[in-house]
C-alpha cells in the first residue's frame, strides 16, 4: 500500500535538531515524507475550541488563521498530486 509520512506540530520559525535528525532517517531508509508539514499553529488547536472549519475561525479571536489555511490547502494539494500519482514541490510553513 502506498504511504506516506505526514510531520506535524513543526515549528514555523525553526528547524530542530531532532526534526532534522529524524528527516535524516527518514531519507535513508527512503521512506516518504511529504514535503508539507502541518506547523503548530493556534488555529489547528483552537478549531477544537470554536468547531467549524478553519475557514470559520475568525482573525480576531485566533492568530494566523490565513498561515493555518494556507498550510492545510498546501498538505491537501500534496495528498491530491499523490493520489494522481504526481509529485509536487511546494513547501510551505
Amino acid at each position: 500500500i502506498p504511504h506516506s509520512i505526514l510531520l506535524t506540530r513543526t515549528s514555523a520559525a525553526v528547524t530542530s535538531r531532532a526534526l532534522r535528525n529524524v528527516r535524516e532517517q527518514l531519507d535513508k531508509a527512503a521512506i516518504d515524507v511529504f514535503s508539507t508539514s502541518i506547523v503548530e499553529r493556534a488555529a489547528f488547536r483552537d478549531i477544537f475550541d470554536f468547531g467549524g472549519l478553519l475557514s470559520d475561525l475568525r482573525s480576531d479571536q485566533v492568530s494566523n488563521v490565513d498561515r493555518a489555511i494556507e498550510n492545510a490547502r498546501a498538505f491537501a494539494g500534496e495528498v491530491i498530486a499523490k493520489l494522481k500519482g504526481g509529485t509536487v514541490a511546494a513547501k510551505v510553513a
